[in-house]
C-alpha cells in the first residue's frame, strides 16, 4: 500500500465554463496549439482534461525521451482562458510543466492519460531498472509522484476518478504471468490494489461511483455494489466492443463499437439512457461519413447539456480524423469542419478527451509533426 496526500480540489474557471456552456449548441470550436517543451523535438499529444481546464499528455524533451506534461490555463485581460504563452519568444509553451518521476527512475518513455477534478493525474513510465520495466504512476495536484506497483511486477495506470481511484492492469513479468484488470482504491490517503477478474485483461477507466470498465476477453462493467438493477461484480457487455479510453461516465453509460458492424455505439444500463433518447443495452449510432470509428471518451453532461463522445475516425482511404458525436444532433462530426480558426497545415487526427463542459483535447499533425491541441466550444 502507498500513502499519498490528496490535495484540495482546484477552483473551476468560471468564466471558461460559462462561455463554453452558452456556445456549445453552435458546435463551433476555437483552436489552440499547445506547443512543445523543446522546439527541436516537436512531438506532443494531449490525452486528458479536467473541468478546471488542466490538460495532461506527453511531449518529447529530446529525440529519445518522452515525458509527461501538464498545462494549467491562465485567464487573460479579457477574461478568457489561455493555454499557450511564450513570453520570451523561445518557441516553448511557458505554461507546459513537466511532471517528475519518482527518485531513482531512469526511463525512456512516460505519459499521463487522465487528470481528475483535484488535479491528480495517472499514467505510465517505462523504466530501465531491474525491479520493473514499467510502472503505473500517480501524481498529486502539487506534482508529487508515486508508483502504484511493487517489485517484480509491471503495471499501467489508465483511468482515474475524482476520488483518486486508479484503473489499469498489473502482472508479474518475472513469473511470466498475464496482465489482469486492477483497481487501485484510494481510501484515507492509501492506495490498495484489487484484482477485478481471474481472466487476463485490462481495466480502462473508473467513474466516481468506483465502477470500472474493462476487457478480459469480453467487454465488462465491474460494480463494487449492486446498481442499475445489475449485481455486484462483473456484468458482461454483450454486443459492444471496447477500445482503451475514458468511455464510462458517472451515469453508467458506455461508449464503444457495435461488435457486429464496428459502428459507434452507446451501451446503457437499465433506465439510464432515456434522457438522451437511448434504449437500454446497445444503441447503434452508425459511422456517419466514415468507414470506422473508435471512441476515446464519453462526457458527463451538465444539466440540460448533450451527451458527447469524442474519438478517432477513419475514412475509406484510411485517413484518420478527430470526431465528436452529441445526443442533440445524433450526428458524427469531423471536428476539422467545426473549428473556426484552424491554421493552414493543421489536421486534427484524434480527440482523446472531453470534459463536462465540452472542451476537447487531442492529437493532430502540423506540417507533418505530431502536436497537441485544445478546442473550446
Amino acid at each position: 500500500m502507498i500513502h499519498l496526500n490528496k490535495s484540495a480540489a482546484l477552483p473551476l474557471l468560471a468564466l471558461t465554463l460559462s462561455s463554453a456552456t452558452s456556445a456549445r449548441a453552435q458546435t463551433v470550436y476555437n483552436f489552440t496549439d499547445l506547443g512543445v517543451i523543446n522546439p527541436s523535438s516537436t512531438f506532443a499529444s494531449a490525452l486528458g482534461i479536467n473541468n478546471a481546464g488542466q490538460i495532461v499528455g506527453e511531449t518529447k524533451t529530446n529525440a529519445n525521451t518522452t515525458r509527461v506534461f501538464r498545462v494549467t490555463p491562465v485567464i487573460d485581460g479579457s477574461g478568457h482562458p489561455v493555454w499557450y504563452v511564450d513570453a520570451n519568444g523561445d518557441g516553448v509553451n511557458g505554461l507546459m510543466q513537466l511532471l517528475p518521476l519518482p527518485t531513482g527512475f531512469t526511463f525512456s518513455y512516460a505519459y499521463a492519460g487522465a487528470i481528475n477534478a483535484a488535479g491528480q493525474s495517472t499514467g505510465v513510465a517505462i523504466a530501465a531498472r531491474s525491479t520493473a520495466p514499467q510502472d503505473a504512476i500517480v501524481w498529486s495536484a502539487a506534482g508529487v509522484s508515486a508508483t502504484l506497483s511493487g517489485t517484480n511486477v509491471t503495471s499501467s495506470g489508465l483511468g482515474l476518478n475524482d476520488h483518486g481511484d486508479v484503473a489499469g492492469n498489473y502482472y508479474d513479468y518475472k513469473k511470466n504471468k498475464p496482465a489482469y484488470p486492477y483497481l487501485w482504491q484510494f481510501t484515507n490517503g492509501v492506495y490498495t490494489a484489487v484484482q477485478l477478474t481471474t481472466a487476463a485483461g485490462t481495466a480502462y477507466t473508473v467513474n466516481n461511483h468506483r465502477q470500472v470498465l474493462g476487457n478480459n476477453g469480453s467487454s465488462f462493467l465491474w460494480l463494487p455494489a449492486p446498481a442499475y438493477g445489475l449485481p455486484k461484480g462483473i456484468t458482461v457487455l454483450n454486443g459492444i466492443g471496447l477500445n482503451t479510453g475514458k468511455n464510462l461516465n458517472n451515469s453508467g453509460l458506455i461508449s464503444g463499437t457495435v461488435s457486429s458492424n464496428g459502428h459507434l455505439s452507446i451501451w446503457t444500463p437499465p433506465g439510464s439512457g432515456a434522457a438522451f433518447g437511448l434504449f437500454d443495452g446497445v444503441n447503434d449510432l452508425g459511422s456517419g461519413p466514415f468507414s470506422a470509428v473508435s471512441p476515446c471518451c464519453l462526457s458527463n453532461p451538465i444539466v440540460g447539456g448533450p451527451l458527447q463522445i469524442v474519438g478517432v475516425a477513419q475514412d475509406s482511404a484510411n485517413n484518420q480524423f478527430a470526431f465528436v458525436w452529441d445526443s442533440s444532433t445524433r450526428t458524427i462530426w469531423n471536428l476539422n469542419a467545426l473549428v473556426s480558426n484552424l491554421p493552414a497545415g493543421w489536421i486534427l487526427r484524434s480527440a482523446n478527451s472531453i470534459n463536462d463542459y465540452g472542451l476537447i483535447v487531442g492529437t493532430g499533425t502540423y506540417n507533418g509533426s505530431t502536436r497537441a491541441f485544445v478546442l473550446t466550444p
